[in-house]
C-alpha cells in the first residue's frame, strides 16, 4: 500500500565507506569481462532478435563491441502503435491506487538493481560511478512522488476530471540515460496511458534495462513497449494520429522538427 508518510528523496550511496566501493568495483569488473549480449526489441510482448542490427559501444574501450541491438523495422512500429492503442484502453481501465502501486514497486526494484544500474551508465553512457548513482535516486524519487501525487489528485480534487491521453512516446535523451526516460514512462503510466519508449541510441542498454525493469516490477508488456529505432524510422511514430502526446527532452532544433513532421503536436 501507499505509505503514509510524506515524500522524502532517496539517499546517494556513501562510497566513503570501504565495502561500499568494493560493491561497485565487483559489479564494474563483472560487466566490463562480460561477453557480447544481444538487446532486442520488444513489441506487442514479444522480444525480436532478428535483423537489421547494430553494435552498442563502451566510451571506455573503443573498438569494444558490449552488446548489438535489434533496430525495429516499419512493420515493428506498426505493431507497436497498434498494440499500445488496445493497451491504454485496459491500462486506463485500471484503478489509480493499482497503477500507484507499480510505481511503488518500480521504485524498490530500482533500489535493489542500483549496482547493475549504475555499471549500465558507465558502460553506456560514459557516466562516473558517482554521476549514474545519483542518477538511479532521481529515478527512485520520480516513482515515488508521482505515485503520490497521482493519489492524492484523484482523492482530495473529486472535481478533478482525470482523463488519459492514450499513446505517449516517450523520446529521451543519451546523457541522462536512466532518471529522464524512467520519469518519463512512470509519469505517463501513473496517469493511464500505453507508452512507447524510443531510446537514445547511443543508451540501447540502459534503456532495455528500465524497460525491463518495469516489466518485472508489473508493468504490462503492452502497455510499456521498447522499439529501438534510428531517428529517421522514428519519424513514422511522430507522424502517426495514434500517438497522443511526446515527451521530449532535448534541443529547441528536434522540438521544432517534431513539430514540423506533426504541426500541433502536445
Amino acid at each position: 500500500t501507499i505509505a503514509a508518510d510524506a515524500f522524502a528523496n532517496e539517499p546517494d550511496t556513501d562510497f566513503s565507506v570501504p565495502h561500499k566501493r568494493t560493491w561497485i568495483t565487483a559489479i564494474l569488473d563483472r560487466r566490463r569481462t562480460a561477453p557480447c549480449i544481444d538487446v532486442p526489441l520488444q513489441v506487442g510482448g514479444i522480444e525480436r532478435f532478428a535483423e537489421p542490427r547494430d553494435d552498442g559501444f563502451d566510451p571506455s574501450r573503443p573498438g569494444a563491441k558490449p552488446y548489438r541491438f535489434a533496430l525495429a523495422t516499419e512493420a515493428d512500429i506498426e505493431c507497436a502503435l497498434a498494440t499500445s492503442v488496445t493497451a491504454a484502453q485496459r491500462w486506463g481501465s485500471v484503478p489509480v491506487e493499482q497503477r500507484a502501486e507499480r510505481l511503488l514497486d518500480v521504485a524498490q526494484a530500482l533500489r535493489e538493481q542500483r549496482g547493475e544500474l549504475i555499471a549500465a551508465m558507465v558502460l553506456d553512457a560514459g557516466k562516473r560511478v558517482d554521476q549514474a548513482d545519483t542518477e538511479v535516486s532521481e529515478a527512485i524519487d520520480f516513482a515515488e512522488y508521482y505515485a503520490r501525487s497521482m493519489l492524492d489528485w484523484s482523492t482530495s480534487q473529486p472535481d478533478l476530471d482525470l482523463q488519459p491521453r492514450g499513446v505517449v512516446l516517450v523520446t529521451p535523451p543519451w546523457n541522462f540515460p536512466l532518471a529522464i526516460p524512467l520519469g518519463g514512462v512512470l509519469a505517463a503510466l501513473v496517469a493511464g496511458n500505453s507508452v512507447i519508449l524510443k531510446p537514445a541510441l547511443e543508451t540501447v542498454l540502459v534503456g532495455e534495462r528500465l524497460a525491463r525493469l518495469c516489466w518485472e516490477a508489473g508493468i504490462p508488456q503492452d502497455s510499456l513497449q521498447l522499439v529501438i529505432c534510428s531517428d529517421e524510422s522514428g519519424s513514422q511514430l511522430i507522424r502517426d494520429p495514434r500517438v497522443a502526446q511526446v515527451v521530449l527532452t532535448g534541443g529547441t532544433q528536434t522540438a521544432r522538427l517534431f513539430q514540423r513532421l506533426r504541426p500541433g503536436l502536445a
